[in-house]
């Protein structure tokens, strides 16, 4: 339905993704960091603001309702593992977002520890921010949303695990923020932006 197919290690081979075609005359490339290690410490920029109003509103919260907070080492390590299993349902909606008609491959990436999405589909400015900004917002954002809401009929304990569960997964999408960072500013409105092997590109129309 949603023309998503599943891969295996993608192993730093281009070739593998761009499948013998050649990239359009007049494509730009988009000016990236060198590394992961780089995109991370860009991404954590945009997302360390974040996690610190979330950190505010779990205690500002947790103190109007009266309920105590407490680290609990197993039920962190639950969390850990949730937002694991929630590493590919974060690619899987980077994928549904994609036009359908589109073919979408999800790749391991074991030596740089990520998943990453590979689409030839071309979209534009505006559906190619909505894309990266989605796992983040239905992940991380809304069940933050959620748990201030019913925080009174979750109590301390499972308040706690919602928000780090939340946290973690606005963490896991630093690369998606340095995507939108670039998209705007480099990217014309008018340009269409596509993927070419392991970069991004665009185009103006």
């Amino acid at each position: 339905m949603f023309n998503i197919e599943f891969k295996g290690n993608y192993k730093d081979d281009e070739k593998v993704l761009k499948k013998g075609k050649t990239l359009k005359d007049g494509a730009t490339i988009y000016k990236e960091p060198e590394n992961m290690t780089i995109v991370f410490l860009h991404g954590l920029i945009f997302a360390v603001p974040i996690v610190i109003i979330m950190i505010i509103g779990l205690f500002l919260v947790s103190k109007n309702y009266g309920l105590k907070i407490e680290y609990d080492s197993t039920r962190f390590l639950i969390c850990c593992l949730v937002s694991f299993v929630f590493l590919y349902i974060h690619e899987l909606i980077h994928a549904i977002t994609f036009p359908l008609k589109d073919k979408k491959e999800i790749w391991m990436y074991l030596s740089q520890l990520s998943l990453f999405v590979y689409s030839e589909a071309e979209v534009s400015k505006k559906r190619f921010i909505l894309i990266n900004i989605m796992p983040a917002f239905v992940l991380g954002i809304l069940p933050f949303i959620f748990s201030m809401i019913f925080a009174k009929f979750l109590g301390g304990p499972l308040l706690l695990d919602f928000v780090t569960v939340s946290i973690i997964n606005v963490l896991s999408a630093v690369g998606d923020y340095v995507n939108i960072y670039n998209t705007i500013k480099q990217v014309p409105k008018d340009a269409i932006v596509f993927n070419y092997g392991y970069h991004t590109f665009w185009i103006k129309k």
